[in-house]
């Protein structure tokens, strides 16, 4: 009976082993995981390092960091999981090169609202940060805008093909409404 006993608490051992492997993979992308898309691009002196957002009506923040870094490696996108809602850019974290940092400066550009839609990958497009040298050691970044660019999105469709073919994709430029891609554009049908 004993051995009984342990082969039935092996079996179930087992099981419950199996069930919470099953659950913790799926832990890592769970079914419905919202996602966002962006290249960020600067010209001037100030390279852009962070990029901080808030949502709107709520304290949830998305932060895409290591910006400094997207042109260099073989990923030219951020490809990162964000919580659905409305976001505005709130703040830009300048580096005035690559050992030195430069303060934060505040947006708040609750004119450009993105929505960022639930389970799909929103493209928020490419930002564009332009900085100016006003003065000797003196820097401000003087304009921002979104632009789609195909190339950010074809690219990140071909690397991260199987997650595209698992969900919408929807451009959600700021201060526009989002709008759900054709996936036959982007090859993946």
């Amino acid at each position: 009976m004993k051995n009984l006993f342990s082969a039935f608490t092996l079996v179930f051992i087992l099981s419950f082993s199996s069930a919470l492997v099953s659950q913790q993979s799926n832990a890592a992308e769970p079914e419905g995981t919202t996602y966002i898309l962006l290249n960020v691009t600067s010209d001037g002196p100030l390279v852009t390092r962070r990029l901080e957002f808030s949502s709107l009506g709520s304290k949830k923040e998305y932060i895409a960091q290591d910006l400094q870094n997207i042109g260099r490696g073989v990923t030219k996108y951020i490809l990162d999981t964000i919580e659905p809602g409305n976001y505005y850019l709130s703040s830009i974290y300048p580096a005035l090169n690559n050992r030195e940092n430069g303060n934060r400066v505040d947006v708040d550009d609750k004119d450009g609202v993105i929505t960022i839609v639930k389970n799909s990958i929103n493209y928020i497009g490419d930002i564009y940060i332009e900085s100016d040298e006003t003065s000797i050691n003196v820097n401000k970044i003087i304009d921002f805008i979104y632009e789609a660019n195909s190339a950010t999105l074809m690219a990140a469709a071909t690397a991260q093909r199987e997650l595209f073919q698992k969900l919408d994709v929807v451009i959600s430029i700021a201060g526009s409404k989002p709008m759900k891609i054709d996936k036959k554009l982007l090859g993946l049908e």
